[in-house]
């Protein structure tokens, strides 16, 4: 979640940042939010991974990152795409001498049920344990539907050394074993799958992409002990994978179980490419259009005729003009960020551009000042 900026409310100091739909803890709990295809699923977590691997990234060779407090919760949903917040227990530590993945610090914070076994100093490590908890979860849901998540939560609470427990995913310093169950009862679902002849895509993508591959990876992130003889080892695979081996094992798994391209009438290949245009604008024409609807709504009869003209010639003038201004003024600060801005609603026309046109929709970005 981007930082949009700060300011001082009394002796309280705020940080504004975007405006979320919805956390994925609502996504799965409440089951608010359309709900997401497979492909476009996996695509977010794989930016998760991504983004998790930046931060653990960020100083190497002399500090370590780590969040500390990943759960559904804290990962927000702001126009369909999955974003990492709430950073109010991430540190920044001195690596150890002895050990490049520990922070030094006990892992002593209480995180909730998607926390890592407790094991002496925090670890990246811990991280993935956490991720591999949210990403047991998203298979559940969308296998079996976000109707089946309360079920695999209780399931978990009866996986105690006295029948019940908490929905937490580790007994001792293990995974459960109802954990271990799920997946391997998801990978039975879907290999026993019959192949109809009029499946949907979403079908084809989940026989392709849930193989014993993304199993054993997702098995391999938990922590089953460190010994490399565990159950949950995979042969020539590290133990327990980073950030950056779980993004791109994701990202081989997700390409591989897209549609192959095909011909259209015209005898032109189309491909993968432009089914993830589609699947990237079907959210931004739903945000689009109730935010066009609304902003109508507000305009006089001269203000619609005025901004019904409104283009990207004319904007890029403006901002020209009033950087003009802003120069003669001395009151240029800040202006060096619209240029970033230029270009990316350069490509948003070129997006927009693809399946209609754009010069219509441009009006209700520009809201005047």
């Amino acid at each position: 979640m981007p930082a949009l900026g700060a300011y001082w409310h009394g002796d309280i100091f705020f940080i504004l940042q975007e405006e979320a739909d919805m956390s994925l803890h609502d996504y799965l709990s409440k089951g608010q939010g359309v709900i997401y295809k497979s492909s476009d699923l996996w695509r977010q977590v794989q930016g998760l991974a991504e983004g998790i691997n930046i931060l653990h990234n960020l100083y190497q060779g002399t500090k370590i990152a780590y969040h500390q407090d990943l759960k559904p919760a804290n990962i927000l949903i702001v126009r369909g795409i999955m974003k990492i917040a709430d950073f109010g227990l991430l540190e920044f530590k001195p690596v150890l001498l002895d050990e490049t993945g520990s922070t030094g610090v006990v892992s002593s914070h209480n995180t909730g049920y998607y926390a890592p076994p407790r094991q002496g100093q925090y670890t990246r490590k811990d991280d993935i344990w956490s991720l591999a908890c949210i990403i047991s979860e998203l298979a559940t849901a969308d296998i079996q539907g976000r109707d089946e998540i309360p079920k695999y939560r209780e399931a978990r609470t009866a996986d105690g050394q006295h029948g019940r427990d908490t929905p937490a995913f580790f007994l001792g310093t293990h995974v459960k074993n109802q954990v271990l169950d799920r997946h391997r009862q998801l990978q039975r679902m879907i290999q026993t799958q019959e192949p109809t002849g009029q499946d949907d895509t979403t079908s084809v993508f989940q026989r392709k992409f849930y193989t014993a591959a993304f199993f054993a990876l997702l098995n391999s992130m938990f922590r089953h002990g460190d010994s490399s003889g565990s159950l949950l080892a995979v042969p020539g695979q590290a133990l327990i994978p980073d950030a950056g081996r779980v993004a791109e094992a994701l990202e081989a798994l997700r390409k591989e179980a897209m549609p192959a391209p095909s011909l259209n009438v015209q005898g032109e290949t189309t491909g993968s490419s432009s089914q993830r245009d589609v699947g990237n604008t079907e959210g931004l024409v739903i945000s689009m259009d109730n935010i066009l609807s609304k902003f109508q709504s507000s305009l006089s009869r001269k203000e619609e005729e005025r901004f019904g003209q409104v283009n990207l010639a004319n904007m890029k003038q403006f901002l020209i003009n009033l950087q003009a201004k802003q120069r003669s003024e001395r009151r240029q600060q800040g202006l060096k960020r619209l240029s970033p801005f230029l270009e990316a609603f350069e490509q948003f026309g070129e997006l927009l551009g693809k399946f209609c046109v754009p010069d219509t929709f441009m009006a209700f970005i520009w809201v005047g000042i």
